[in-house]
């Protein structure tokens, strides 16, 4: 049990203590009364380790969510990092005429409110 807490606690970047500072709170208050009032011969040690467990399982889950919050937003930053918002224009797509100057502009600024509106979308996505 001890192990499984001092793994979940230890396992935490700072960032993440200050975000489950609350949690982190509730589940020390859980395991605070084997710290000073309780013993193996004590009357209610087993219910003490069933909560204990229960909370250090939830501590857990709560930890995973934010794990995996945290790997989709990574995600999404570095997509909106990478987006390619102006591309390449195929001047020999057309090379025997000339491109009219609004075929020309129609060519990137389409390409371009595509690109900022998905990654717009997915800033969103991270906000909600």
């Amino acid at each position: 049990m001890l192990t499984e807490y001092s793994d979940a606690i230890h396992s935490m970047s700072e960032i993440e203590k200050i975000l489950l500072k609350n949690s982190i709170k509730i589940l020390n208050k859980t395991l605070e009364p084997g710290v000073d009032s309780l013993n193996l011969s004590s009357l209610g040690i087993s219910d003490f380790i069933k909560n204990c467990k229960l909370e250090i399982s939830n501590f857990k889950d709560i930890k995973k969510k934010i794990d995996k919050s945290a790997g989709h937003i990574d995600e999404f930053v570095k997509g909106i990092e990478d987006a390619q918002i102006l591309r390449e224009f195929d001047f020999e797509h057309k090379k025997d005429s000339l491109y009219n100057p609004m075929e020309f502009l129609s060519h990137f600024d389409e390409h371009m409110k595509r690109i900022i509106q998905e990654k717009a979308d997915n800033y969103h996505m991270v906000g909600d």
